[in-house]
This record gives C-alpha cells, structure tokens and sequence, in this order.
C-alpha cells in the first residue's frame, strides 16, 4: 500500500499498486507524483519505482526522463505540499494568548530569554569571529528558547535551562535554517527592501518548524512560506505588535546612523576620527536594540508561538 501527493497538494491513501498503476494509464498521475511506501517515511518520485516501470506510457514520457544526467534533489516533506493550506490566524488571539501566557509563566519565560540572550551577548563579544559565532549559534538558541514557549502553550512543562536544549533537537539543520533565514532576508532588506520584509516574515516560522517537527532546514522554510504567504498581513502585524519597541529602536538607529553618515560626507572633511565617531553611535544603538529585544522576547515569544500553534499546531481532527 502507499501514500501520495495530489496535485492539489494533498495526501492520500492508502492506495494499492494496482489503483496506482490504473491511474497512471489514465492519465490522473504521472511519473512525478510523489510516492511513499506505507511504513516507510522516505518519499521518492513515481518514475523511480521499479514495481511500476511496467505501466510507463510514451505519452507521458515528457514529464519524467529516466535517463537523465541531472540529480534530483531530495522531494520536499509532504508537509511542505499538503499542509500548507486551510489554516486561518486571529491576530487579536495571538496578542491575548501571548499575553496570558506571559502573566502565568513570568519567571520561566524572562529566565529562559535571559539565558538565551546572555549567551549570545557572549558570542558576540569574542574578538574577530564573534559575529560569525553569534549567527552560527542563533538557530540552536532561539530554537531551544521557542520550544519553552510552545511547552508552556501547549500545557507541558518546561525549565530555564531548556532555553539551551537546541542543542539536543538537531544542531545541524537549526545552524543551517538559522543562517539561511538570517543572511537571505538580510541581504534582501540591504539591497532590495520590500522584498526582504517579505522574506523575513515569510520564514518567521520556519526556525520553531525545525526544533518542534524535526523537518529539514529547507523544507522547514518552504511550508512557512507557501504557509504565511497566504495570511502574510495578519503574520506581520502579529510580529510588529510582539515586537513594537525592537522595530522602533531598529528604524531609529538606522535613521540616525544614516543623518549622521551623510553629515560626515557633506561636511567635505571626512576623516577615520569622524567616522570612528559615527561607528561608536551606531554599536550603542545596537546594544540598546538588543537590551530592547531582551525585555520585548517574553511577551512577544508568547505571541509569536501562539501564531505558530494557530497555523502548524495539531488541530482536534490530528488529535483523535
């Protein structure tokens, strides 16, 4: 018997191998449907199977070359093609929930970030590669962090110290979907704007996707985008709201490090004291972010994490 991913997205099953061959010959799938064997968790496309090499028809043979040189990257999760659908947010019930969540575990929640934030501060402060260290270690931390977030909403107990437990929930894949959603939606922001906004909260699920799912860094992306795309407004708005104070320190600093730049060029005198001088102001504006960002993260993780169960928790159907 096996499972399948329609082209609506969905999953199916399970099916015989004789439907899947009699669908084949009608044309309903074809040598790229994605296919997994009941038992199994590994996916792989219908054209590789060897038990339906017998139904293949010429007609379909544009659609899957068996010869072909090129390698196939690994097929995505099928949540990333049949989860991402039918879930709606409530931005109201994010905010409250957050809130609630905040009142009943003040403790855990501001030691937990603490703990987090204290070592990443730590990074940070190692000469020379403190920075790459920072963003390295950013998945594993916050991965750890959001996890006592969604323990607590979730009814389950948690500690401070589970704040570092990213450690033990997959350090590769939280190290690779912590860079690439950093550096991405950075550069974006840097060079185009509009379209790195779009990007960072487009993957601002995709870290807790990673330390609750166990998914794959890409993977664990992909269904948070193809997922908030479709409510990306209510997505935003939640965040801004968790995270007001950071995001008006963060405009201000970049606005005021801007004036002052161009004030140093249009003076004509530029020199390494005048610039040195607008670097000392732009690091402490960087520290005041993230001083911001420490008391803003108990109450906007709550918020956060509230979202996240929303649109990728298990609903009541899973449950039973």
């Amino acid at each position: 018997m096996y499972k399948m991913i329609g082209g609506d997205g969905r999953e199916y099953g399970p099916v015989s191998a004789e439907q899947i061959r009699a669908w084949v010959k009608e044309g309903r799938v074809n040598f790229e449907t994605l296919l997994q064997i009941e038992g199994s968790t590994a996916w792989q496309v219908l054209g590789k199977c060897p038990e339906f090499q017998d139904v293949r028809d010429p007609k379909l043979e544009s659609t899957f070359q068996e010869d072909s040189e090129e390698p196939l990257l690994e097929p995505p999760a099928p949540e990333v093609l049949g989860e991402a659908r039918g879930r709606s947010l409530n931005v109201i019930r994010c905010v409250g929930a957050g809130g609630s969540l905040l009142v009943h575990n003040l403790g855990l929640f501001c030691g937990a970030s603490l703990l987090a934030w204290v070592v990443q501060m730590v990074l940070v402060s190692i000469p020379i590669l403190g920075g790459l260290l920072s963003l390295g270690f950013y998945g594993i931390l916050y991965g750890g962090l959001f996890m006592v977030f969604l323990n607590r909403l979730r009814g389950q107990p948690a500690r401070v110290s589970d704040a570092l437990n990213g450690f033990n929930l997959g350090v590769t894949q939280l190290v690779l979907v912590g860079l690439f959603t950093q550096v991405l939606s950075s550069f974006g922001l840097l060079f185009f704007f509009l379209p790195g906004i779009y990007l960072f909260i487009a993957w601002m699920f995709a870290l807790p996707l990673v330390a609750d799912r166990k998914l794959d860094f890409w993977a664990a992306m992909e269904l948070s985008r193809l997922t908030v795309r479709r409510c990306w407004f209510r997505v935003a708005t939640v965040a801004v709201i968790a995270f007001l104070p950071v995001f008006a320190v963060l405009f201000y600093s970049y606005y005021k490090t801007i004036l002052e730049t161009l004030a140093v060029l249009a003076s004509g005198g530029v020199t390494v004291e005048r610039l040195q001088h607008v670097m000392e102001g732009a690091n402490s504006r960087a520290l005041l972010q993230q001083v911001v960002f420490l008391f803003a993260l108990p109450l906007g993780g709550g918020m956060l994490m509230q979202a996240y169960e929303d649109l990728f928790g298990a609903t009541e159907a899973d449950k039973q």
